[in-house]
């Protein structure tokens, strides 16, 4: 079933989709007056919806008729990962982790940071497309880029506060992985670095701030992959 976005939805009264939605829905989609699709607020909630006007210059209309149940999330992951320096990659992740279930994502600026022009609408374009083709109801939160002291300081006090640092790699003794001390159903926040690994300096800021060290295996993964990986097992945690 085909998925579409409208950013306020209020029960029982007609939706307009945007000129961008209503020509994909009845010039790409082929779609008619009278078909049914399912329409989304990016916030939980999924609709059942039948086209009541499909002239796409002036906005298709759409009829709700049922809610969708199950759609409501359990619980709340948030990324914030050191933008790569070819912001393809973050482009990937995003697209991936909309699809896995991800709720937040904010390019994190750390001390190796190859700062590059994270561009915000973009992120937000591609997580729109990514929430409709895996037929998500939650639109990820793109956040402004921010400044890693910044960041930490900011994090709610009950959220499961991780960080993923590399250096376990060359010692004896590894932290925790990831997946043991997830708690199912809670808020999450996890850390990924930049391509050269955070500063020893910040590890200590994030730890002195309720940040727990975790590994996420025994290879040194991209920083997109190490995201996508935190995704993954954060989804695994509570869809099993």
């Amino acid at each position: 079933m085909n998925v579409f976005y409208v950013e306020k939805i209020v029960p029982y009264q007609p939706l307009i989709l945007s000129p961008e939605e209503s020509k994909h829905l009845i010039r790409v989609l082929r779609k008619a007056k009278g078909d049914i699709v399912q329409v989304t607020n990016g916030r939980s909630e999924m609709y059942e919806a039948v086209i009541n006007n499909d002239n796409y210059k002036t906005g298709c209309e759409l009829l709700l008729t049922a809610k969708l149940e199950n759609t409501k999330e359990t619980y709340y992951s948030h990324i914030a990962i050191s933008p790569t320096k070819n912001l393809d990659r973050l482009e990937w992740f995003v697209e991936k982790a909309t699809e896995l279930g991800v709720h937040q994502i904010t390019p994190l600026i750390c001390a190796r940071t190859e700062k590059g022009n994270v561009k915000k609408d973009r992120l937000e374009k591609i997580a729109l497309a990514a929430m409709k083709q895996s037929g998500r109801a939650w639109l990820p939160i793109i956040s402004e880029a921010v400044e890693f002291d910044t960041f930490i300081n900011t994090v709610q006090q009950e959220d499961q506060k991780f960080v993923a640092y590399c250096e376990h790699l060359y010692e004896k003794k590894s932290p925790p992985h990831l997946s043991n001390q997830l708690k199912r159903g809670s808020r999450y926040t996890v850390l990924i670095g930049p391509e050269g690994d955070f500063t020893k300096e910040e590890v200590q800021q994030a730890l002195q701030k309720g940040f727990e060290n975790v590994s996420l295996g025994g290879n040194r993964l991209r920083t997109e992959t190490a995201a996508l990986y935190a995704c993954s097992c954060v989804y695994t945690c509570n869809k099993n």
